[in-house]
């Protein structure tokens, strides 16, 4: 399926939290960060196992809407353990915005003042201009996860992962 492979390039978006990470590991060693870095795959790997799993368990040949916890609130509507998962869904998706948001806010800001010092009133701009855009795209694409991620992936996936590490290169080549 066509809408796989923006969703795909998305999941691909968590290495611009890899220098942040690197920086508060101690002791700063390549092993370690690896160490680290295998951990974190082997948890996630796990949870979107099960996840796959119980979905795939429940509903075998039903069609499959891009959230899975949907599905479940459809034939369990008042089900406590469905309510918690959706809620650990919810604040992993909260709590993971300022991950991704610190990365964008830093680079348009060296991007679009260089040589300026830290001001507040840049500073504050920028996140602004951040949340407004992503409040947006939450708004208009919202009817569905997998349109918000597929969206997500086309545009922050494809520029993170295939555009900008080119460009990077270019400049710090002097080409």
């Amino acid at each position: 399926h066509v809408m796989a492979i923006p969703i795909m390039l998305f999941s691909f978006m968590c290495h611009a939290s890899v220098l942040p990470i690197y920086a508060e590991c101690k002791p700063h060693t390549r092993k370690f960060m690896l160490k680290v870095t295998k951990t974190a795959l082997l948890f996630c790997f796990l949870v979107y196992l099960a996840v796959g799993v119980t979905g795939y368990l429940t509903f075998r040949s039903a069609t499959i809407v891009s959230d899975v916890l949907l599905m479940y609130t459809n034939i369990l509507p008042l089900s406590t353990p469905i309510m918690i998962a959706r809620i650990c869904s919810l604040v992993c998706v909260i709590f993971s915005a300022p991950l991704l948001h610190f990365p964008c806010r830093k680079a348009l800001t060296m991007l679009l003042f260089p040589d300026k010092a830290f001001s507040w009133s840049i500073h504050l701009s920028i996140m602004l201009f951040n949340l407004i855009l992503v409040f947006l795209n939450v708004y208009g694409l919202g009817q569905s996860l997998g349109n918000l991620l597929s969206y997500g992936g086309i545009i922050a996936g494809n520029s993170l992962i295939l555009i900008l590490p080119n460009l990077f290169y270019l400049k710090l080549c002097g080409v």
